[in-house]
């Protein structure tokens, strides 16, 4: 059922945040595996410390490289596994009807945004280890056996290390016990103790990454944050009940403390516990354990403690892929209780219960397939998100960056403006017009576009690296360094930074300084080879004895023309210097003469040409451009 729910997902690409895998330098090797577990800064746009996501995708990248469908298998695949996993819980919990809760969650349109967009596998790969964990601990607390405790307990810490809102897990276990046995004694908290210790640990470190990655921080009053806790309780609540609209961003609440009405939201959020706590001597305490369930699983994502995604908006489908679960439950229970008093009636009442649990599988399945189109691509995601929620700003500026991959620059022109006129102060929409003046080639524009983006956020580093490379092209050296160093101030493992910065240290005749970043360049980026061969060339071709190093060169010009398949020439061209600077000249020549085979631009041959000769003539070559030396 899943995988023909979700077929249309298949056939889908990357959009949004995919760039976190597609951009991702450290999917090339072994080395950036190591990173992925020991320096997770490095990562693009990836906030938070969750290295079993992208050792998948490592993996996965080294099957298939970046082939969309493998990726999307793997989050389908693995939504499907959690359905089943989910089914023998609540087989085990004893939860009539159980198949049918499962294939609800397996089933529900909420759930696409999880599995069918490929940075998400956090959700579902999170997911994984959770039910896991869950199935092992009931297991331990039946047989009272060591090994389903040490398993429950290394897969809830695959499960933290997936994505933090596993956090809840241990109370989760509390409310298992409140389930099954009506209490929970000392020894059962000892038993958990290692589990709370180990959520406690990993979310205290996964926050301080976030806040040191990101510095992300909104203002706003505890009364704020409860008003939106209680609205966004009601809303998934909402989107477990009627599924009707879904969209990639939900518009964002405007919130005032000053409006008693507001307060509606978290005092019935509150007031509904307490009513079925009330009740529990007539309907059973099975509706307020799922309801303590569903607000402590979302509890995370609710606004009390910041995260990333609040600019956009204070909800996402993905962020209740688990807590859904208690509504799910809560509502199967109660129609079941339902039908069976139907049944009690004859056997129409036994007929109706399947068929109607049969008409309400059909008709999730062809909302999730419906769902799932939209995520075919960037621009049909989006354009189906502005449709929804036309002030959304986000939702412009990315419908604008999906027209500019796609060549559309117009049309994304004007939907940058009109994210502007939603939110004037958002320094990425000026950032992302600044890139597209750039690639127009109207200098002015995007300089002043960043700027802009500058004036809102001065620690932004992209800019500060762009509007240096501008500033460089106008030939005004001094604020191009200035940018290039505040860039670096804000982003220190910047491996292109380091090479722009270097490049203009090295125009303005600080040859050593530049050296110096062009060598931190490749500790960051072992595969650049642009500050490889710049490097090689300055070793190579100096005209100072103290700074030309045979050894080097050679060093830096082989890898270079090793990454690039010995197919460039300007590498070909940097490998003869070197090769003629070491004094292996006829070396030098069979190399020049493969640079001039491979057919770079004229200018660059005629210049291969010109070193040839020297080669040929047992004279090595200086560049004398590199002259002036501080």
């Amino acid at each position: 059922m899943v995988f023909a729910a979700y077929f249309p997902a298949l056939r889908a690409g990357f959009v949004w945040d995919d760039d976190a895998l597609t951009q991702n330098l450290l999917m090339l090797n072994f080395a950036g595996l190591k990173k992925i577990w020991f320096e997770p800064s490095l990562i693009p746009r990836e906030a938070h410390y969750w290295p079993l996501v992208y050792t998948s995708f490592w993996f996965e990248y080294h099957i298939w490289r970046l082939f969309p469908p493998g990726f999307h298998f793997t989050n389908i695949l693995l939504h499907g596994i959690n359905a089943l996993l989910l089914w023998m819980i609540l087989k085990r919990l004893g939860i009539g009807f159980a198949w049918f809760a499962a294939a609800v969650f397996a089933l529900h349109p909420t759930r696409v945004e999880s599995a069918a967009w490929v940075i998400e596998r956090k959700d579902v790969l999170s997911g994984f280890f959770y039910f896991l964990s869950f199935l092992h601990y009931t297991k331990f607390d039946e047989n009272k056996k060591t090994l389903p405790y040490i398993l429950s307990l290394f897969f809830f810490l695959c499960g933290m290390l997936s994505k933090s809102i596993v956090a809840s897990l241990p109370v989760a276990f509390v409310l298992f016990h409140l389930w099954k046995d009506k209490k929970i004694d000392g020894k059962r908290l000892v038993h958990l103790a290692p589990f709370f210790m180990l959520a406690v640990l990993l979310t205290l470190f996964d926050l301080w990454i976030f806040r040191h990655k990101t510095g992300a921080f909104f203002p706003f009053s505890f009364p704020e944050r409860l008003i939106i806790a209680g609205r966004a309780l009601w809303f998934y609540a909402g989107k477990m009940a009627f599924p009707h609209p879904l969209m990639a961003i939900y518009p964002r609440w405007i919130i005032g403390a000053g409006n008693p009405v507001q307060y509606l939201f978290p005092f019935s959020a509150v007031l509904l516990p307490f009513i079925l706590f009330i009740l529990r001597k007539r309907i059973g305490t099975a509706p307020l354990i799922l309801i303590f369930y569903f607000g402590i699983t979302i509890f995370p994502v609710l606004g009390f403690v910041d995260f990333g995604y609040m600019r956009f908006s204070f909800v996402a489908d993905r962020f209740q892929y688990l807590a859904g679960i208690g509504v799910i439950v809560f509502v199967i229970s109660s129609l079941k209780f339902l039908w069976d008093k139907m049944g009690r009636n004859g056997k129409y009442g036994s007929y109706g219960k399947y068929a109607g649990s049969g008409v309400i599988l059909l008709l999730l399945g062809m909302m999730t397939w419906k769902q799932a189109k939209t995520y075919h691509d960037y621009e049909t995601l989006f354009r189906h998100n502005v449709e929804k929620n036309p002030g959304s700003w986000a939702a412009h500026n990315n419908l604008a960056t999906a027209l500019e991959k796609k060549n559309d620059p117009d049309g994304a022109i004007i939907h940058y403006r009109k994210a502007l006129e939603l939110k004037s102060d958002e320094c990425q929409i000026h950032y992302n017009l600044g890139s597209l003046f750039t690639r127009r080639n109207e200098i002015d524009k995007a300089i002043f576009h960043y700027e802009e983006a500058l004036k809102i956020d001065p620690s932004y580093p992209e800019a500060h690296n762009n509007i240096g490379l501008l500033y460089d092209q106008k030939g005004d050296k001094e604020k191009a360094l200035y940018h290039f160093r505040e860039s670096l101030k804000y982003r220190q493992n910047h491996s292109a930074t380091h090479v722009n910065l270097a490049n203009s240290l090295s125009e303005m005749g600080d040859t050593r300084g530049a050296i110096r970043h062009f060598e931190i360049a490749i500790q960051i980026n072992p595969s650049n080879t642009l500050a490889m061969n710049t490097l090689a060339w300055i070793y190579a071709t100096h005209l100072r004895d103290e700074i030309r190093d045979a050894e080097k060169a050679l060093k830096y010009g082989q890898r270079a023309c090793e990454i690039t398949q010995y197919g460039d020439a300007g590498c070909l061209d940097t490998l003869a210097a070197a090769y003629a600077e070491a004094g292996e000249f006829e070396n030098a020549v069979v190399t020049a003469k493969r640079a001039l085979a491979v057919k770079g631009s004229p200018e660059l041959s005629n210049s291969i040409e010109k070193r040839l000769d020297l080669y040929q003539n047992g004279k090595p070559f200086r560049d004398e451009s590199l002259n002036i030396d501080k």
